[in-house]
């Protein structure tokens, strides 16, 4: 491994990818042409983000976007793009932008980008709809899929635009093509997580926008609803959670971008899934469903609430193994050869698998933790490394992870079977077979791409971390259609209010893939941010008339 630097840790800390991209990654550039180009601010000072001011300033000709993470940006921006002269509040609950779209490090897909054609990719638009239907196990809404993919090549050039070079391609797990894009690591700078790396930056591009208010601290409370037969939103209600302030705002649409419910264990996740509800969470406490009970409130349809993803690795620590917040394990530990191991020293699943059988695997071979006071702790497989897999991660994060005691180092295959209370055969025996089945080109699992080898001899070094599948994303959420604009259970338009990301279902169905979420985010925020100012717009215009 590479030395590292104190500096290092600490730009890891703050800004490591909870999971990392998978699989090999080829990197190439856009060209001008295929930049979205992004109009001047303004000017360059800083937009006021007072509360009052934003109160002060309501009425038809403004667009409220509730959300802070890359969905609300998006769509911040967008409706910026459509028209510069429109007033957009951005509205958060936290004390800054980003919510969990700033710890994604997968990436985010896109077929027919520069970046695919820089490499003659075979990806097509029908591969990567296939794809995506497949993994939603046939619960997946196709329009919804359709503009997602179809307008995937756009987003990433959207983002490229702001200074964003997507220009690394990896393939996940569960796609055909390598499709999904991050940001090559760029000399003499500390490599961030791509969602870091996108929300900040859109970040620091919406705070020099003269025309978009940030409010933070402020939680949204009431949508309010008038117009005829009282069925329109034409505004909101919400608490400046610091100053206890309570401000009314009317509008003339609202956005809601406020992400999914993955952490609200007594609500939602107990009401659809109580038998994932003690599971622990990668999410940050604020993703409570906030955003569904508003619009439900309103009149809104949910569709697929009782499909949660599971992500298969989330560390445990030796310390803390009943933690209910836990670091996720990046799937790039797999993506470098990282093995998974039941109790008892055995292989018994695909490591690059989708999220959801990776997980089941886990429950059905793998015994709960036992406790030092005779309880038992969560459901725990090994995820080990040897030194051949430790070289293909990032250095950086692989330090961050062993400082934080979430791996554990052992000098020989007999220590690490001392540790696992197994014989040091089984483990041979495992590696064995294991190192056979790379000669020969897949696994009795199903397994084809081998990054590392597994020797079977004792004297070589082995990192294990103790894992566990945790709450990761929920892909029910509001009815929407292909213009992000919101729907009653019947599929009535609720006219005025829009939604995208997270806080929407339909797109997923019953399992994401990973690079299809900062996708969403782009695709739908964007398309929300635009019809929301055409909404805007058109009542500006007929009450004048």
């Amino acid at each position: 491994m590479k030395p590292v630097t104190l500096l290092s840790l600490i730009v890891v800390f703050l800004a490591v990818s909870y999971y990392l991209s998978q699989m090999d990654p080829r990197t190439t550039k856009f060209t001008e042409s295929d930049v979205v180009a992004v109009p001047e601010a303004q000017d360059q000072r800083q937009a006021e983000h007072r509360p009052e001011a934003a109160a002060e300033s309501g009425g038809e000709k403004v667009v409220a976007v509730v959300g802070g993470g890359l969905a609300g940006m998006s769509a911040a921006l967008e409706a910026h793009r459509t028209d510069p002269t429109l007033r957009i509040l951005l509205i958060e609950k936290n004390s800054r932008l980003g919510g969990n779209s700033a710890s994604a490090s997968s990436g985010i897909n896109g077929v027919g980008s520069a970046a695919q054609r820089k490499v003659q990719s075979k990806d097509t638009i029908d591969a990567f709809v296939d794809d995506t239907l497949r993994s939603g196990k046939g619960r997946c809404v196709p329009e919804l899929v359709d503009r997602l993919v179809g307008d995937s090549a756009d987003a990433i050039a959207f983002l490229y635009g702001y200074g964003l070079p997507l220009d690394v391609l990896s393939q996940l797990g569960g796609h055909s093509h390598a499709r999904t894009h991050r940001i090559a690591p760029m000399p003499g700078k500390q490599t961030t997580n791509v969602g870091f790396t996108i929300t900040s930056t859109l970040r620091e591009h919406i705070e020099e926008i003269e025309q978009i208010s940030v409010i933070t601290d402020a939680k949204v409370t009431e949508l309010i609803q008038g117009g005829e037969n009282n069925g329109q939103v034409v505004g909101l209600r919400y608490e400046h959670t610091v100053t206890g302030e309570v401000h009314k705002l009317t509008v003339g649409s609202v956005v809601l971008t406020t992400g999914g419910y993955a952490a609200d264990r007594a609500g939602f996740l107990s009401q659809y899934v109580p038998h994932f509800a003690k599971l622990c969470t990668t999410n940050g406490p604020f993703a409570l469903g906030e955003g569904v009970r508003l619009a439900q409130a309103v009149g809104a349809g949910v569709v697929d609430m009782d499909q949660v993803q599971v992500h298969p690795t989330s560390f445990v620590h030796p310390d803390r193994p009943t933690s209910q917040k836990n670091f996720l394990a990046p799937e790039a530990l797999r993506g470098s050869g990282g093995i998974l191991l039941d109790n008892e020293g055995h292989r018994f699943v695909d490591e690059l698998s989708t999220r959801d059988v990776v997980s089941a695997k886990i429950f059905e071979h793998c015994k709960p933790l036992k406790l030092e006071n005779g309880k038992e702790g969560p459901t725990v497989a090994r995820l080990l490394l040897n030194e051949e897999a430790v070289g293909l991660f990032i250095a950086e994060a692989f330090a961050f992870y062993t400082k934080m005691g979430l791996i554990q180092e052992f000098g020989s295959v007999e220590e690490l079977a001392v540790s696992m209370q197994i014989p040091t055969a089984t483990l041979l025996d495992t590696f064995g077979k294991y190192e056979a089945a790379a000669s020969e080109g897949v696994c009795e699992f199903g397994k084809t791409t081998f990054p590392a080898h597994f020797h079977p001899r004792v004297d070589q070094k082995l990192y294990s971390m103790m894992i566990t599948p945790a709450l990761h994303y929920t892909m029910g959420g509001i009815l929407i259609d292909t213009n992000a604009r919101v729907l009653t259970s019947s599929k009535d338009v609720i006219p005025g209010l829009f939604a995208a990301g997270e806080v929407t279902g339909g797109v997923h169905g019953a399992n994401r893939l990973g690079g299809n979420s900062l996708l969403e985010c782009v695709v739908f925020g964007r398309t929300a941010g635009r019809a929301a100012v055409a909404r805007a717009t058109a009542l500006s215009t007929s009450s004048r008339l």
